[in-house]
């Protein structure tokens, strides 16, 4: 097994219903609460809290959260919800844009064990009319059943961008014997009587740890969640996870290689890499990317697929650069020191289609100090229709050390590619500038999808 978490420097408590606390720093200002509403059950699930603001971006917020009181774990939860505005009227609408009375929603947890809680969050956008008040009542739910898995969180962290949204990071660890699955994480900041005022959810982590101490660190994962600010002063936090042991799963053996990191002109951090296939299969790997500071504090997370999948014993470019708090945060990023990548086993898929390497012509570059466009076109001559197709362009130095790589995906306008129809494409790459990029040269690769 080769899937790695890998560890690199930057170059330029466990508690009852499976969820962690903390204290948040003072947070900003924002419209101020609505008065909670009743508070209904169902037997014994029940609607613990809800509150509601406006955030700094115009939404109206419904959070609250939820509670399985019952002996058995629950499952298909699901909650009603009516927003009037003061005359009475429901501003409730269903996808065919035709007024209702309530809409069908569900907490960010789908399963609860016993005693286990979920937050929930209800967004509407106040330019379609201003809220008054708002009821919350269980719709329904299943029983259902789960195989818990302890996780500790580590080197938590939660921070405030100053432009309306809330970062919670840290790291999920696996303490038991077996593999863990993670199905859901969430996350919350809470009252002095623990009513979420602000709360989301998130896909980045790695959803299957290894045993407590694997070797390669496997048996943890960053993680960031990102909320909008309720503006509420001191408050605590909270994280939920739906997490059960599981068996080992497939061993798609992969092996990660890294380049070059750094920060572009706007701020924005960069991993770069290669990742070769070691299995006898296509994969479309998944990978999560952890930012850490000197201390250890989780920073930020990320995660990205590669643009293309993988042949058997190739290897494919990429660049994860999607760090939310690290990148709108100048404090944040001065903290920057170390980072992680690691492949998740469980989100890593043998692709529903095969690739075919097309060639590139015309091939253009505009240079505008440290971003540099490019623009080409290819021809699919492979003799099959393409339903798409992926370009790749990466910037090496006098090396051949890979320091830069940006791509995309290219879609026909209607259809597919035909058998001798052209393609073209246009990309902007944004390189390290504080380096001399008068040596580096640039390679472009098109690849072609088609059905199997």
């Amino acid at each position: 097994m080769v899937r790695k978490m890998m560890v690199c420097s930057l170059f330029a408590g466990l508690l009852v219903f499976l969820a962690a606390c903390g204290t948040a720093k003072r947070v900003s200002s924002a419209q101020p609460l609505i008065a909670n509403t009743p508070l209904p059950s169902s037997g014994s699930l029940s609607i613990t809290s809800t509150n509601a603001f406006t955030d700094q971006f115009g939404s109206y917020h419904v959070v609250g959260a939820v509670k399985n009181s019952m002996a058995s774990a629950l499952t298909a939860l699901q909650l009603t919800i009516v927003i009037k505005d003061a005359s009475g009227n429901s501003l409730l609408k269903n996808d065919s844009g035709a007024v209702v009375p309530s809409l069908v929603f569900s907490p960010m947890l789908p399963i609860l064990g016993p005693g286990e809680t979920s937050p929930f969050d209800f967004s509407y956008d106040t330019r379609k009319g201003k809220p008054a008040n708002y009821t919350v009542k269980i719709a329904g739910y299943q029983s259902g059943k789960v195989d818990r898995a302890p996780l500790q969180v580590g080197n938590p962290q939660i921070t405030d961008d100053q432009k309306g949204t809330l970062y919670l990071s840290g790291k999920l660890i696996n303490t038991n014997k077996q593999w863990v699955h993670i199905n859901a994480l969430a996350g919350s900041v809470v009252d002095a009587g623990e009513a979420p005022l602000s709360a989301g959810s998130s896909f980045i982590f790695d959803t299957e740890l290894a045993p407590a101490g694997d070797s390669q660190q496997r048996d943890q994962t960053p993680f960031v969640i990102s909320f909008p600010s309720p503006g509420a002063g001191q408050v605590n936090w909270r994280i939920y996870w739906d997490a059960n042991l599981d068996q080992a799963p497939a061993d798609y053996a992969t092996d990660l290689a890294f380049t070059n990191s750094y920060f572009d002109q706007n701020g924005n951090y960069h991993i770069v890499g290669y990742l070769t296939n070691k299995a006898s299969t296509a994969l479309n790997p998944l990978l999560i990317a952890g930012l850490y500071a000197q201390d250890g504090t989780v920073l930020d997370a990320a995660y990205s697929f590669l643009t293309s999948p993988v042949d058997p014993g190739k290897r494919i470019p990429f660049d994860l650069s999607y760090f939310g708090s690290v990148n709108s945060n100048k404090a944040q990023a001065s903290r920057m020191r170390t980072f992680t990548v690691q492949v998740d086993p469980a989100r890593t898929k043998v692709p529903d289609t095969q690739s075919v390497e097309l060639a590139a012509s015309g091939v253009q570059i505009r240079k505008d100090g440290a971003v540099w466009a490019f623009s080409g076109a290819a021809t699919n001559n492979t003799g099959k229709t393409l339903s798409g197709a992926t370009v790749i362009v990466t910037v090496t130095d006098a090396q051949n050390n890979l320091v830069a790589v940006v791509s995309s995906n290219v879609l026909p306008s209607s259809g597919s590619y035909s058998p001798g129809s052209g393609i073209s494409y246009q990309l902007v790459a944004s390189l390290d500038p504080t380096v001399d990029s008068s040596g580096f040269k640039t390679t472009t690769m098109v690849i072609g999808d088609y059905t199997k």
